[in-house]
């Protein structure tokens, strides 16, 4: 499949899944069908094979990674992972290929504009994205090695896996055991502004502070009484003379005081209304005269 969305994809990742269910199971005769059929090598094949699908990629990994925590059953399953050559063999490419591009990253940014101009020819290897659960596979497998024998015998085999793989692992687990935001501060060092710094003294004289803020008299308390009142006045004093303002802008009446002009407008709208609405008035005689 050469696209993330295709139907292919869609199934080697269920696919995948499913073998990775079937591994948690840790039953000895699922690992040794696992094995049968060279499961491990196929997922890690399938996973250099597809550069940009997220999705297979985590499911290739379960597979592979639920395998290796199976230290009763599966170290069978991993060591004929290890001993496929060819599959190996990619591995220590792509690991080989990341550390040239970054070589070649750190070399350009350290070279000045116009010296040191890349040999032509030469093109930086394109990152891809199964570099991550790659890395990850390896360092399960690192780890394995270290505690089982076989598995590093079998690994130690691999033509440049000490060489290229083994470095950037440890040089990984360097950089992620790093602290964030630089090293801690030695807090015990007498140079260190809180080696001597006491928690209760510190709460004990800010409040001590804010006592002594706090501390107004009557005279004062009446004062600021008087200065909250002024101000909420001239804030309702404000309030009307906006309310005024929008109410005169409504009635289209420029200068006057709208409330003031209530009654009258209502008078005078009665009135019209009255004259529009009145039938005409009988005539002195008592009826109406048809006029030829």
């Amino acid at each position: 499949a050469a696209t993330i969305g295709s139907a292919e994809m869609v199934r080697a990742a269920e696919v995948a899944r499913l073998l990775a269910l079937l591994a948690q199971t840790r039953r000895s005769s699922a690992l040794a069908a696992l094995r049968g059929a060279n499961a491990l090598s196929r997922c890690l094949g399938a996973l250099l094979a597809t550069p940009w699908s997220s999705i297979l990629h985590s499911a290739l990994r379960a597979v592979i990674l639920e395998v290796i925590a199976n230290e009763d059953d599966g170290f069978a399953a991993v060591v004929a992972m290890i001993k496929d050559v060819e599959v190996m063999r990619q591995v220590v490419q792509e690991h080989r290929a990341a550390v040239e591009a970054r070589n070649a990253i750190a070399a350009a940014a350290a070279a000045e504009e116009g010296e040191e101009r890349q040999e032509p020819g030469f093109s930086p290897v394109e990152d891809v994205g199964y570099l991550g659960p790659l890395h990850s596979i390896c360092a399960e497998l690192y780890e394995l090695g270290s505690r089982v024998p076989e598995v590093a015998s079998a690994l130690a085999a691999v033509e440049g896996w000490d060489e290229v793989v083994v470095p950037e692992i440890l040089a990984m687990q360097t950089l992620q055991a790093e602290p964030l935001g630089g090293p801690t501060p030695d807090v015990a060092g007498p140079t260190s502004p809180l080696c001597n710094f006491d928690c209760m003294e510190a709460m004990r004289m800010a409040m001590g502070e804010l006592n002594d803020e706090m501390d107004l008299s009557l005279e004062d308390l009446r004062d600021i009484n008087e200065e909250f009142d002024m101000a909420q006045m001239v804030e309702m004093a404000d309030l009307h003379s906006r309310r005024r303002a929008k109410a005169a802008a409504r009635a289209g009446v420029r200068g006057e005081d709208p409330l003031m002009d209530d009654d009258e407008d209502d008078e005078e709208t009665a009135r019209e209304a009255s004259a529009v609405s009145r039938p005409d008035a009988p005539s002195p005689e008592g009826g109406d005269e048809d006029v030829s």
